[in-house]
Formats: C-alpha cells, sequence, structure tokens
C-alpha cells in the first residue's frame, strides 16, 4: 500500500512507521495497540503559551536517556527548569509535579508514561530520565533518524 497523488512522492505507510520506530518488531495486536499512540490528542504552543492541557514539543533526543528501573514503573523523571520551559514559565508550572507524556524519538523509541519534576544538575546534558516500562516500541532500525 502507497499513498500518491498530484505533487506527492509515493510513499509507503510501513516506510513511514520504520523510520519512527520498530514497529515490525511488534506482534501485529500489539502494533495496532502501540498505533493508537499517534492518535492521541495534543496542541500546540502559541506565543510560548500553553493552550489547553496538551500540547506538541520539539527537543533533540540528547536531553533523553535511559535509566535503570527502580520500583518506578511506567514514570520518569523531568528536571525542573526543562519542565518550567515547557509550561511556558507560568505560575502552574510552579505547582506541577507530574505530566503525561508520549514521546517519539526515532533513536530511542516511543515512550509512554508520567513524568514527575525532579532536581537534576544543571550540568546534565539529558534532562528527562525515562526506565525501561515506558518504552512501547524500540527505536527504529533504520540509519539517518533522528
Amino acid at each position: 500500500m502507497h499513498s500518491e497523488g498530484p505533487g506527492l512522492h509515493p510513499e509507503s505507510p510501513s516506510n513511514i512507521l520504520s523510520a519512527l520506530a520498530a514497529f515490525s518488531s511488534l506482534s501485529p495486536r500489539k502494533a495496532v495497540a502501540r498505533l493508537e499512540l499517534l492518535q492521541s490528542p495534543a496542541k500546540k504552543k502559541t506565543n510560548g503559551q500553553l493552550k489547553g492541557q496538551l500540547m506538541i514539543e520539539k527537543f533533540h533526543h540528547s536531553l533523553c536517556e535511559d535509566i535503570p528501573e527502580r520500583s518506578h514503573e511506567g514514570c520518569g523523571f523531568i528536571c525542573e527548569e526543562l519542565l518550567s520551559d515547557l509550561m511556558g514559565g507560568c505560575k502552574g508550572s510552579l505547582e506541577t509535579v507530574c505530566i503525561q507524556i508520549r514521546l517519539f524519538i526515532p533513536k530511542m523509541g516511543i515512550y509512554k508514561g508520567e513524568l514527575m519534576k525532579k532536581k537534576i544538575s544543571i550540568d546534565a546534558v539529558a534532562k528527562i530520565q525515562l526506565p525501561g516500562s515506558m518504552l512501547k516500541v524500540p527505536a527504529s532500525t533504520l540509519e539517518n533518524v533522528s
């Protein structure tokens, strides 16, 4: 199956998904369940302001790191400063202790769960720490993905 039309380059949906994560490594039933993660509703920030309770944000994969599982299944951590920045520095960002996320990182995989606010060294490159229990689809096996 390919998508094509006037002015469009033919593209296979499986190629698009393979560039996002290793969906082919999942059973068909599990792949269908994980595709639902792509349909989670979200809103973008407008002029630095969060509109609604959901958003889409882009950042480099180097801000994330895998961490060992230590009795915090389905829960990772985000540094206080990054959480505040993502929330536009609003008053509510100081009171927020946890956010629900879907992360699509081709070099790492697709993650789902919650991130708790945590003091992480300001010198640390990784500002988001992700345990294995949050990984829902393994990393893409294709080269040159970001």
